[in-house]
């Protein structure tokens, strides 16, 4: 993970409990307002780069031709079950937080993440968890603060406010 402290405008989102420690083919997802530059970094330290489209990459280190750690490196978060502001990305990056020597989103932003990856798939119920573990946060304290699901003919319509957007909730 020394590598990731090389970065420039980034966020590690979604960090799991060991972070930063991990395990053989464990990844990391990194969102970066900067890929070119940080693609640049792990190329220069013997990453495998695979490109998945042109918002997201792997960078994988590999060991005799094994997987031993993967970087997923984001400039852009893409949904199919949820639409969301093409600004949201730089936001996240620009709101992020200190932790340990590295960055990661704000508590709204790092749950709002979550709840997106669980409603793009169900079976990642982590997510759910730690979200309920974190009801106590002002975002769910506030009145107007809404975290809201409906299942509509399987189909999801989400109206999801952040604690820094209720000012815009009008609009």
């Amino acid at each position: 993970m020394e590598i990731v402290k090389l970065f420039k405008n980034y966020v590690i989102i979604r960090k799991n409990t060991k972070f930063p420690n991990y395990d053989i083919n464990d990844d990391v997802d990194i969102l970066t307002d900067d890929i070119h530059f940080n693609l640049n970094i792990m190329k220069q330290n013997n990453f495998v780069i695979n490109k998945l489209n042109k918002f997201h990459y792997h960078c994988d280190r590999k060991e005799n031709n094994k997987l031993i750690f993967r970087i997923d490196l984001y400039s852009k978060l893409l949904y199919n079950k949820v639409n969301i502001h093409e600004k949201y990305s730089s936001l996240i990056i620009k709101n992020k937080i200190p932790f340990l020597d590295f960055y990661i989103p704000k508590i709204d932003d790092d749950l709002a993440l979550r709840y997106i990856e669980y409603i793009e798939n169900p079976n990642k119920i982590k997510h759910l968890n730690y979200i309920n573990q974190h009801k106590n946060k002002d975002c769910f304290q506030k009145p107007n603060t809404l975290l809201y699901l409906n299942n509509y003919n399987s189909r999801y319509e989400s109206c999801i406010i952040w604690c820094h957007g209720i000012q815009y909730y009008d609009r």
